[in-house]
């Protein structure tokens, strides 16, 4: 998938951003700590809002709800500490 990585959809939020004046969300998709999101996603200034999509694929079965959950806030907290959205 050579057009569907973070740089791309990065660069699309940053274009999309300069180019209307409506307000713009980015969006991200997490599935895991491992597979959140990193310093790269901080460098797009220029958004007005964050969609944060979680996705869990069940592999472990003896995870309880609350594990599932635990799971959820580790990778929010970990969006929040990373992610910065820069007002105008």
């Amino acid at each position: 998938m050579e057009h569907a990585g973070p740089e791309e959809h990065l660069m699309w939020i940053t274009k999309t951003k300069e180019t209307v004046s409506i307000p713009v969300i980015a969006s991200l998709n997490a599935v895991d700590l491992a597979h959140g999101p990193s310093g790269r996603e901080n460098r797009v200034g220029r958004r007005d809002a964050l969609e944060l999509n979680l996705i869990d694929f069940p592999e472990d079965f003896k995870k309880t709800a609350g594990d599932l959950e635990d799971d959820q806030i580790s990778i929010i907290r970990a969006v929040r500490d990373t992610i910065k959205i820069l007002f105008q």
